[in-house]
Order: C-alpha cells, then structure tokens, then sequence
C-alpha cells in the first residue's frame, strides 16, 4: 500500500512539474515575442537612420516624397518650393515634419490616409510602428488650423483605428 501512495504521489509530481515548465514555456513564449518585436523595431530604426546618413543608400532624391509643385486643397494652399502652407491667405507656419504630414493629407484630401501609410511617407520607413508621432502631429496641424478659425474651411478629422482625413469645405 505504501508503494502506490509513493508511486501515486512521485506521478503526480512529475505531472506538476511538466505543467509547470509548460506553463513557463508558455509565459516566456509571451516575452520571447515582445523581445522580437523590440529587436525589429530597433533594427528598423538603425536602417532608417542609416539611410538618412549615407548619401548613397538615399539615391539621388533625398526626400522622395518631396515635391516642389503647388498643391490645393480647397482654401488650403501647399508651396512646395517655398515649403509653406497657407489657408486662405494666412501662413500657417509649419515646420518641416508638420509641412510632410499636411502635405500627404492635402494629396489625398477627401480621403483617408492610415497611420502606416503616413509614417512610411513622412518619417520613412523605420518609424512602422510609431503611431503616436502621428496622432502629435496631427493634434499640431489641428491646432494650426482652427487658429485660422471655423471659417478657414479645412480640418482634420480622426478615423478612430484608421488614420486622418483632411476635409476641405468649398
């Protein structure tokens, strides 16, 4: 009797420690998957940052969404050689980042531009993940526009899980 009581408890040991290393298994799974998305990340911001300081990975246009034509929008006016954005005939003064994002907006004015889809125009292609940028920049440009006020005609609305959308009013 006494070696079934042993036999019984050395099994149940052995099933408990096998669950337990699973369920190490299991939660480490979890942080093995973390530390491989911040390992690709990081290595996505080395390349862009590599790109951005070796001349001949950027080929000849360093700014490939550059573009140094007119672009309008409703009242929203977009110089591209000067780089400057008006509405109506206000200057908005933006800076460079904030002329990028306004900028890829305008081109698609009426429709909806994703998260991902403005980083990897504006930022490039080693900010993939870095959604937050976005919303700032877009809180900006929002702010710099209704300072014009409701009769600028232009805003940004907010695709909840999606992105933005510039909308001009006539």
């Amino acid at each position: 009797m006494a070696a079934l009581v042993r036999g019984d408890r050395a099994g149940r040991g052995v099933r408990s420690r096998r669950d337990g290393r699973a369920g190490s298994i299991r939660s480490g799974s979890a942080s093995i998957e973390a530390l491989a998305r911040r390992l690709e990340a990081a290595i996505a911001r080395l390349e862009s940052l590599e790109t951005e300081l070796n001349p001949a990975r950027r080929g000849s246009n360093p700014d490939p969404g550059a573009d140094n034509g007119s672009l309008r929008a409703g009242p929203l006016l977009l110089d591209g050689a000067a780089r400057r954005a008006y509405l109506g005939d206000r200057d908005l003064s933006l800076s460079p980042m904030e002329y990028k994002v306004l900028r890829e907006l305008a081109r698609e004015a009426g429709r909806v531009v994703t998260h991902r889809d403005l980083l990897r125009r504006a930022w490039g292609p080693g900010y993939a993940g870095e959604t937050h940028y976005v919303k700032v920049y877009a809180n900006r440009l929002r702010a710099k526009l209704e300072a014009v006020g409701p009769a600028g005609g232009c805003y940004i609305e907010t695709i909840w899980g999606v992105g933005y959308r510039i909308v001009v009013e006539s």
